[in-house]
This record gives structure tokens, C-alpha cells and sequence, in this order.
């Protein structure tokens, strides 16, 4: 019995596996890019397109760590190829090196920024807090990690995206200093007796 056990968890593990071979076919650029975020996560790096050709037929993508290191490495082993053909409509990898000239990171899902990224849902939630004055990073951060358990949420990342909203929003606190100077400065102009001193 615990033989069948033993091959059941060999077999799922097997299905998880996410490879990279040459004839390898996608439907669509976002399936593709699945595919790739999977298998980057699974090896542990990040990657990056080097070269986009104007009709989007064939990207390049590189190893994004090889190239972070702080010494020049002038030789970068690990590249794959993709391309679109225009008679075809399937999407293709063309050509594979799998081999890194480094070590890789089995915690690249908290170091590399493209998966670090915020989901647009949790874009639209942290927006839609920001509009209704829930403006406190220590009041959404929670919200925010009820809602999405398998996301990792960094406080910097938080941080950005309640800036970002914020600024977008047209009406600004009323208590605010700049729109109180702004405010003597419109009744002076328009009665020359007013008078305020700094």
C-alpha cells in the first residue's frame, strides 16, 4: 500500500513539471508567457525579452540574474528563442540552451520584480481603498493578504501603489497647507484689504 503511495506522489509531481524544448507550440503571446513564468519559478531564475521584432513574429528572452551579477559576464549560456510565423498561426520555441552560468535563486519569486508584481485585481482593490480614504498601508496591507493568500505582498510594493493612486485623485485633503495659502492668496486678490503675514 504504501508502494501506490509512493508512485501517486512521484506521478503528480511529474505533472507539475514544466519544461522548455524546441517545438514546443503555443496559441497565444499570454499563453506563452505562462508557460515561461512557470517554468522560471520551477528552475529558479527570472528572465527578460532582449529583442522584439516589430510584428511581435519572434522574441529572444535572456536570463535576467546572469545579467544582474556585479562583474562583466561576457558569456551568457542561457537564451531561448521564439517565433511567430506569419504563414502559421501556431507560436514556436525555436531554439533552447538551458544552461546557466550561475546559481540560481529558489527564492526568485521574492527577489526578481516581475513576480513581485501586483495583480491587476489587487491594483483595483488598492485603488478602490485609496477612493474611499483608506489611505493607510497598515489598513490595506491586511486586506490586502486575506484576499490574495498566495501572493506575496511586500510593504514597498504596497507603498508604491497607494502613491500611485493617491496622486491620480484630483481632490486633495481640505485641511491641506498648500490649499490653505492657495486660499488667502485668492482673497487677497480679491479684496486688497486682506492681509495674512508668514
Amino acid at each position: 500500500m504504501d508502494e501506490n503511495i509512493n508512485e501517486n506522489s512521484s506521478n503528480e509531481k511529474n505533472e507539475l513539471c514544466t519544461t522548455l524544448v524546441t517545438g514546443t507550440t503555443f496559441q497565444t503571446w499570454e499563453e506563452l508567457e505562462a508557460h515561461l513564468e512557470r517554468y522560471a519559478l520551477q528552475e529558479g531564475f527570472s528572465y527578460k525579452k532582449t529583442r522584439v521584432d516589430y510584428h511581435l513574429s519572434q522574441d529572444k528572452m535572456k536570463c535576467l540574474t546572469a545579467e544582474q551579477k556585479k562583474y562583466e559576464i561576457k558569456r551568457r549560456t542561457y537564451e531561448f528563442n521564439v517565433t511567430r510565423p506569419k504563414k502559421e498561426n501556431p507560436i514556436g520555441i525555436t531554439s533552447v540552451k538551458l544552461e546557466h552560468n550561475h546559481e540560481m535563486n529558489p527564492l526568485v519569486n521574492e527577489m526578481a520584480p516581475k513576480f513581485r508584481k501586483f495583480t491587476q485585481p489587487m491594483l483595483n482593490d488598492v485603488e478602490f481603498y485609496v477612493k474611499h480614504e483608506t489611505t493607510s498601508a497598515r489598513q490595506i496591507y491586511p486586506l490586502l493578504h486575506a484576499k490574495f493568500p498566495d501572493h506575496l505582498i511586500f510593504k514597498k510594493d504596497l507603498y508604491n501603489a497607494i502613491q500611485k493612486f493617491k496622486v491620480g485623485q484630483k481632490d486633495t485633503i481640505e485641511n491641506d497647507t498648500a490649499n490653505l495659502l492657495h486660499y488667502l492668496y485668492d482673497k487677497k486678490q480679491q479684496d486688497p484689504e486682506w492681509f495674512f503675514k508668514f
